[in-house]
C-alpha cells in the first residue's frame, strides 16, 4: 500500500528534526512562519532522497522536477508519493 501524502510529510519532518536537532511540530511551525522551503543545503537534501527511496522503494529522478520538488516538504512529500503509485499500480 502506498504511503499519503502526511505519512510521507512526517517522515521528512521527523528527519529534518533529527539533522538539525529540533522537535518536529516545532520545525513544522517554523517552515510554515517562514514559507514552504526547506532552509538545508544539497548534501542534507540528498541524505534525505537516499532515505525516502529506500524506505519507500522508489527511485527519484535526477530531473529539473525532482529538484523542484526539492523545495519543500509539500511537494517532496508529493513527488514521492506520486512514485510510489507509479510503482504499485492498482
Amino acid at each position: 500500500m502506498a504511503p499519503t501524502q502526511a505519512e510521507v510529510e512526517e517522515l521528512i519532518l521527523e528527519l529534518l528534526a533529527e539533522e538539525t536537532d529540533t522537535d518536529p511540530e516545532s520545525l513544522r511551525e517554523e517552515l510554515l512562519a517562514e514559507g514552504s522551503d526547506m532552509p538545508f543545503s544539497s548534501v542534507v537534501l540528498v541524505q534525505f532522497v537516499v532515505e525516502l527511496e529506500q524506505r519507500y522503494g522508489v527511485r527519484v529522478p535526477d530531473s529539473t522536477v525532482a529538484a523542484n520538488a526539492l523545495r519543500s516538504v509539500s511537494t517532496f512529500a508529493q513527488l514521492i508519493v506520486s512514485l510510489t503509485d507509479d510503482n504499485n499500480p492498482t
